[in-house]
């Protein structure tokens, strides 16, 4: 799991509004956060496969022809 000191960090960052403060507070906890992120996106987003990489990949390519 994840502490409780941990959790405090990552809210710090989140409400810090800065990218690089949220993602210092999450790189020492970066592994044991997948699990409740995947159950998190699972449960608002559904069971199915995620297909961020050909999302990315998409973007890129409308980017480059833009």
């Amino acid at each position: 799991g994840i502490s409780g000191n941990a959790w405090t960090a990552i809210e710090a960052g989140l409400a810090h509004g800065s990218g690089a403060a949220l993602r210092a507070a999450c790189a020492p906890v970066a592994a044991a956060l997948r699990v409740p992120l995947r159950m998190l996106l699972d449960y608002h987003l559904g069971a199915g496969k995620l297909r961020t990489r050909q999302v990315w990949q998409g973007l890129q390519r409308l980017a480059r022809t833009a």
